[in-house]
Parts: structure tokens; sequence; C-alpha cells
């Protein structure tokens, strides 16, 4: 699994996809996205809702290389991405990506698009991936 997979993978783990009935789950938004490439709407809460599965992994794809062409960190990619002006649990969500990820918080994540995150951190996810594989 790529750097890009495995943020996403923890992004969805994190937002409750693999969980049947959450807003994620429903608007087959794994990352929960306000706005993305290819939404056909917007639920009442804000969040963008996709066709299908593989439109909200192809969208949340696109966010993460975006913020990762941007020279980021993990740690200022997830304090963008769920800050804590929207009431998010910013720092339990960094945390919980760095954990599932092994990555680091403090290196651009443009420096490490070419590496592999380390070989246990797939182990540490017993989540069944994608719901249908991303194009």
């Amino acid at each position: 699994m790529g750097l890009t997979e495995s943020i996403a993978q923890a992004l969805a783990t994190f937002e409750g996809y693999f969980k049947s009935g959450t807003v994620a789950d429903r608007n087959n938004n794994p990352g929960n996205l306000r706005a993305g490439v290819g939404q056909i709407g917007t639920d009442a809460n804000g969040y963008a809702i996709f066709a299908s599965p593989d439109d909200g992994w192809n969208a949340l794809y696109n966010q993460i290389n975006l913020d990762i062409s941007r020279g980021l960190s993990l740690q200022q990619f997830i304090y963008k991405y769920a800050p804590p002006s929207d009431n998010n649990p910013t720092s339990n969500y960094l945390n919980f990506v760095a954990s599932r990820t092994g990555l680091p918080t403090d290196v651009p994540l443009s420096d490490l698009a070419g590496a592999s995150p380390p070989a246990d951190a797939s182990a540490m996810d017993p989540s069944p991936g994608p719901k249908s594989s991303p194009t």
C-alpha cells in the first residue's frame, strides 16, 4: 500500500467509513470531505455526496495528493483537514493517523512520497480496505 492509500485508509477508519450507516458510508465519502471532485450533492451537514464508493475514494486520494504536493507534513495536513475550529478532535486524529500509518508527523509528506510506509503499518489496520477498488 502506498503513501496516499495508507493515509486514506486511516482517514476513512477514523471517519467511520467501514461502519454501516455512518455519514461517510451513506454518502460514499470515506474521508467525510466537504467538497470533492465528482461530488453529486451535499448533505444537510455540508458533507459531499458521491455517486459511488469509487468516486468518494478518488476524491479523497485527490485531496491527499494535492496536499502532499504542497509539501505539508502529516501534522499540517491533519490540522488543515480536520481543524480544531470545526470542533474536531484534531490532536487525537493526528495521533490515530500517525499510529495507523507509522508516518512521522513533522516531515513533509512529499519527502516520503517515494517511500513505502513501514511494513507493520498495514498490519495495524484491521479494516478490510475500500468497499470497492478505487480506479
